[in-house]
């Protein structure tokens, strides 16, 4: 809880000198668009590793017919899901996941594009 509460005010307070400098050069934004690219894959980062966590859990509760599946440290007695609901909340689970790496992926692209486009029209 600690350290994401630090990374947010971190975050924030970098933000305001990255929005600065953005603004003083958005000419060599321009002309070096795959840096915003680089930028907002770095900034989605952890959005994807939550994704690939998931599918990786999803996958694990699949195969063992069991949620939350054998070995998954709980913080409290939790009722165990068995059989075909497991499984659907497995796929349910998947299926998010694979929602969540898709949006983060296009997230990166669309920012290059609109910025290509830009510098194109300028």
């Amino acid at each position: 809880l600690v350290l994401g509460a630090s990374a947010i005010a971190a975050f924030e307070y970098l933000m305001i000198d990255f929005e600065s400098w953005a603004e003083h050069n958005i000419d060599y934004l321009l002309d070096h668009t795959y840096l915003i690219f680089l930028v907002f894959l770095i900034m989605l980062l952890p959005v994807f590793g939550a994704g690939v966590y998931l599918l990786v859990f999803a996958n694990r509760v699949a195969l063992t017919q069991r949620y939350p599946p054998p070995g998954c440290a709980v913080s409290r007695d939790t009722v165990v899901i068995e059989g075909a609901r497991a499984v659907q909340r497995a796929r349910l689970v998947q299926f998010i996941s694979v929602l969540l790496l898709c949006a983060a992926a296009s997230i990166p692209v669309v920012m290059w594009y609109i910025l290509h486009t830009l510098a194109g029209a300028a």
